[in-house]
């Protein structure tokens, strides 16, 4: 009869799988089920954190998980909540070690009848029930011998009756896979573990071909069958070890990053912000040391180098609990007053609620992006009113993107009349042909150095501009960075010249020239036949 809901919490990546699942068990004749799905581990986490359920359906192979670390994972957590493991494979050694490892049963995904999830989620809560009755009320079992067999026999930890001769008299079968052996091998053997009624102990258990485990006994006497005895119950806590293990490694590599890192790290008190740990960076930092630090705050120690900010800090860690890279002064022992971005997480130390604080030191990069914001703002005046032609456009196609003043001086363009337009638009280059050659020496070479080209003003003028230019990136775009001066008045000069020194060359007398110094300065070729010095020689 269906009067209670069991609420069913399903991890499931696959939506296939999810809806064939939910359907099966919507079908369920006897339970109704709620279900609700996840697909992943941590949404799994986060969502039995806060909500009741009966119940785990889970895949071991999940986005942010696999194999048995899922099993270990969600029953380190939750170890009272049954759980039962889909997977694609009919794989016996894992179902074996799934079991083992928590888990109530091992489901194949292919293989699933509606009764048999039916019947295998019945199982699994009443499992777990019968577990948690066995572990509240182990000394009412003691004197309930009508009903001992029953529970012994489902119970998910390993129940061994020991005679006062140590020969074994029952076996349940969480006893027989835990030990590794069938029953009939195991009764009437001798337990060799010792039987201590006054604590709980810690046995090895070596199994043949299997891994070896370690389980806490439990020993009380009793009356089996109106003789004494001893009730020995066996849980296995290998993965809780294991899991202990992992978190004094944990802890200690914690420490180790805490005290080695170049962040300065600081634990406080929540209540009145005594600091209860810091790291070297922050003595090394602040110029304090460790003993001078724990016991007092931060207000005792002037180590706020700005009371806004303090309050303003304070205020967001009591509303949110938490403070993301917040930039903050903080003041050394010597009165330096240096730049950090603070970030703090709320934690519980001992019972205690406490925060711990991180600060980055970004000192020298405040510095550096000053002393960087100063050089760009001389670059941007250089750029603007240097003496030589400077433009930043495009390679593709020529857009120009930068101009300075003489731009636009020699040109007679203004800048809204420039910018964003492309260089075939404005008729910039005489030859188009130029720019071509320009940009293909530009991809091979990334420079072009002095070259001659010409260039057309807004007023149709041609000149002659002796034209560099480099590579350059912004925003992930090539771009074009060329300098160039503009050279027309001495082509012309030049131009003057060589009709100059044809004329004189074609004088038929020997003629030469010579400046103020009475240096030579020009000699025609009738001097070099008249003196039998060349040009080159005499000049």
């Amino acid at each position: 009869m269906k009067d209670k809901t069991v609420n069913v919490l399903l991890i499931e990546d696959s939506a296939d799988d999810t809806e064939l699942i939910t359907r099966k068990l919507s079908r369920a004749a006897n339970i109704l089920f709620s279900v609700t799905p996840v697909t992943n581990l941590s949404d799994a986490l986060e969502y039995l954190a806060d909500n009741e359920t009966d119940l785990i359906l889970s895949d071991l192979g999940l986005p942010d998980s696999h194999g048995l670390d899922t099993v270990t994972k969600i029953l380190c957590e939750v170890p009272h909540i049954p759980l039962i493991i889909l997977s694609g494979f009919d794989d016996e050694a894992i179902a074996i070690k799934a079991v083992q490892a928590g888990a109530q049963d091992y489901l194949v995904k292919g293989q699933l009848e509606d009764t048999q999830v039916e019947r295998s989620l019945s199982y699994a809560i009443e499992r777990a029930r019968l577990q948690s009755e066995l572990e509240q009320h182990t000394q009412e079992i003691v004197s309930i011998q009508s009903n001992l067999h029953k529970i012994l026999e489902k119970n998910a930890d390993a129940i061994i009756v020991v005679g006062e001769d140590k020969r074994i008299l029952f076996t349940n079968p969480a006893a027989e896979t835990m030990l590794g052996h069938k029953g009939k091998y195991l009764l009437d053997g001798r337990f060799e573990f010792p039987l201590d009624v006054k604590k709980t102990t810690e046995i090895k258990i070596e199994r043949p071909h299997v891994k070896n485990i370690i389980a806490e006994a439990n020993v009380v006497e009793i009356d089996w069958e109106g003789s004494p005895a001893y009730l020995v119950s066996l849980h296995d806590i290998t993965q809780r070890k294991q899991a202990n293990e992992a978190i004094r490694e944990s802890e200690a590599k914690f420490s180790k990053a805490f005290h080695s890192s170049a962040n300065l790290f600081a634990i406080n008190k929540m209540g009145d912000g005594k600091f209860i740990e810091v790291n070297d960076a922050f003595t090394r930092t602040t110029g304090y040391t460790r003993e001078e630090v724990i016991g007092h705050n931060a207000t005792e120690l002037n180590i706020w180098g700005n009371e806004e900010s303090r309050v303003r800090i304070i205020s967001k860690t009591r509303e949110n609990k938490s403070v993301r890279n917040e930039e903050i002064k903080l003041r050394s022992k010597s009165g330096e007053i240096r730049t950090g971005l603070f970030s703090c997480e709320q934690i519980t130390l001992g019972g205690e609620e406490c925060f711990i604080n991180t600060i980055t030191d970004i000192t020298e990069l405040k510095q550096a992006e000053e002393a960087l914001g100063e050089s760009e703002e001389k670059f941007s005046k250089a750029f603007r009113h240097s003496p030589e032609v400077i433009v930043i456009s495009g390679l593709r196609d020529g857009t120009m993107i930068e101009v300075n003043d003489t731009f636009l001086r020699l040109t007679g363009y203004t800048g809204d009349e420039v910018i964003g337009k492309k260089s075939a638009e404005l008729g910039l280059w005489v030859n188009a042909e130029d720019r071509n050659n320009m940009v293909k020496t530009l991809r091979e070479k990334a420079i072009v150095s002095n070259k001659e080209y010409q260039f057309r003003m807004k007023s149709g003028e041609i000149r002659v501009w002796l034209f560099s230019a480099e590579l350059i990136n912004i925003n992930n775009e090539s771009c074009i960075l060329s300098v160039t001066t503009d050279i027309t008045e001495r082509k012309k000069t030049e131009e003057a010249l060589r009709f100059s020194n044809a004329a004189f060359n074609s004088i038929h007398d020997a003629v030469f020239a010579i400046d103020n110094d009475f240096n030579i300065t020009h000699w025609n070729k009738i001097s070099e036949q008249t003196f039998g010095l060349k040009a080159s020689e005499a000049i």
